[in-house]
Parts: structure tokens; sequence; C-alpha cells
């Protein structure tokens, strides 16, 4: 192969070669043609990669934006709200659970910087099993309410009654 080349280079006459040397230096200039193409292509698909590598890399940011604006957003919306654990239960626990609570307040003789009509109480988890207590979720309309009873938990609260934040997903782990 390395005498064709040499041929090919150093004469650039082809009409005194044999008839079938002549094809075959016709084929390798097809097949060097098709090469020239083919280093072409593999140079601009590898352009075309490190373009998209660097989108990709943009978008995993975005994302990872778009997450963190959620989840500040959804320990926003959690900011006025609080869980009660261990508070007895029964089976029709969601209609008493905001007298019982507004009874706990009333009983502590602080003097309460909201109105009781504020609150809403949910049962959180499955339905009422007898010797389990479900979750109570709580939601006001300030943060600042929030905050008071977290100060004034310990007062509110008695045996073994605890409260704490309505955490997001995330703040758990």
């Amino acid at each position: 192969m390395e005498v064709i080349i040499t041929v090919v280079v150093h004469d650039e006459d082809f009409a005194g070669l044999d008839p079938g040397f002549q094809l075959i230096l016709k084929r390798l200039d097809k097949v060097d043609a098709s090469l020239s193409a083919i280093k072409s292509d593999i140079q601009s698909s590898s352009n075309k990669l490190t373009e998209l590598e660097k989108n990709v890399d943009t978008l995993e940011e975005i994302v990872t934006g778009e997450s963190l604006y959620d989840e500040v957003k959804d320990r926003m919306n959690r900011e006025k709200n609080f869980i009660i654990y261990n508070f007895d239960g029964s089976v029709n626990a969601a209609a008493t659970d905001s007298v019982k609570i507004k009874k706990l307040l009333e009983d502590t003789m602080l003097v309460i910087p909201f109105n009781f009509d504020d609150l809403k109480v949910f049962r959180l988890g499955r339905d009422f099993v007898e010797g389990k207590n479900r979750l109570v979720k709580v939601v006001m309309k300030s943060s600042d309410n929030v905050h008071w009873i977290y100060r004034h938990s310990s007062e509110i609260f008695k045996n073994n009654v605890f409260v704490s934040s309505d955490l997001t997903k995330n703040a758990k782990t």
C-alpha cells in the first residue's frame, strides 16, 4: 500500500499506468474521500456531544434549583402548622379534637394571643385503632401563633403529649 501512496503522491499522470492499477488508485481516492468525510462527521458529532453535555449540566442545575424552590415553598406553607404526638383519640376523634385542644389552651390560665376559631385540626394516618394514638396536625393563621405554642407547650400539654413542627420529607431525613 505504501507503494501506491508513493506513486499517487509523486506521479500525478496516471495515463501510462496499467488499467487495473488505475482502477485501484481511483478506488483509493474514493476511500480517502470517504475517510475524510467520516473524520469530519466524527468531529462534528464530538462537538455536538460536548454541547449536549453542557446542556445536561445546565438542566441539572435548573432541576436542583426547582427542587430547592419547592422545598422552601413547602417549608413556608408548613411553618403555620404543628404536630401533636400521643394525643388521646377515639372513634370520633376528628369531631372532638378541636374542642379538646381549645379546652387545653383555656385551662392554662395564659393570655392566648389568637382566636380559637383560627385553629384547624386534622388527624393524620389511618382510621382509628384501639390503643394507638394518631398524630394531630394543627393549622394556625400565623407562624407567630405556632411559636407561641412551642414556647408554652410544657404548660399546655401534659402526660407525655408533646408538639413538634410540621417537617417536610427532606427535613425529616
